[in-house]
């Protein structure tokens, strides 16, 4: 998380992207499990890096700096994203025009035009410095920590549903459908990120508790 405020932005982003480019090559040449699990891991320590990197950014470039609509911004982006990202691979699959390849290397020229805007973005960290890799104690402000741990909990329960989803729900659906279709297997997943976007859009405003139940039902 700190890499970027210390480097600035725009290497982290460029490295990040690189390396995520890298596990698309990855993903499209593996012959094995094994190596679905080397792309995977260097896919998710990438995508952690750029993701802290560009919510920074988006907060450093903002007109008037404002979390609120940065943070919605980050958060819209991120589920619609998955959903539309996940819809558009089930089609490319169930058409049946190289599957394995056809996926990764859409999103070998989505993120090659990632690379070109981080690349041409202006820097915003001015007062760079040499990374130095420090151990550093977390704290939440105390005056926070109470609502702090719930909005933690409900990430957590949250992403833990979304991986279960990600992860079984495909097949759960085949089962449960008597279908072979991999949108049918995909569509769990993609109603739950897509209705945590509009959930956000919608439910923003209110107060957290309320946006929270209300995105939970949806």
């Amino acid at each position: 998380g700190r890499v970027s405020d210390q480097v600035g932005r725009r290497p982290v982003l460029l490295a990040a992207l690189g390396t995520l480019m890298v596990s698309w090559v990855l993903f499209i040449v593996a012959s094995s499990t094994a190596w679905l699990f080397v792309a995977r891991g260097i896919q998710g320590l990438a995508t952690g890096t750029a993701l802290s990197a560009a919510s920074a950014a988006l907060l450093d470039l903002h007109v008037r700096r404002d979390p609120v609509s940065v943070g919605l911004a980050n958060a819209v982006a991120s589920c619609a994203g998955l959903g539309l990202g996940s819809l558009t691979s089930a089609a490319w699959v169930q058409a049946g025009i190289f599957p394995r390849t056809v996926p990764y290397a859409m999103l070998l020229v989505l993120f090659g035009v990632g690379l070109a805007g981080a690349y041409w973005m202006p820097e915003p960290v001015l007062n760079r410095s040499r990374f130095r890799l420090t151990p550093q104690r977390p704290s939440v402000p105390h005056g926070i920590r109470h609502p702090f741990l719930l909005a933690s909990l409900a990430v957590l329960g949250s992403w833990g549903i979304a991986g279960l989803f990600f992860s079984i729900g495909a097949e759960l659906a085949g089962h449960l459908f008597s279908s072979a279709n991999v949108i049918v297997g995909s569509l769990g997943g993609i109603l739950l990120a897509l209705s945590a976007a509009f959930a956000q859009l919608t439910f923003h405003r209110v107060v957290p508790w309320l946006g929270a139940s209300a995105g939970s039902a949806a």
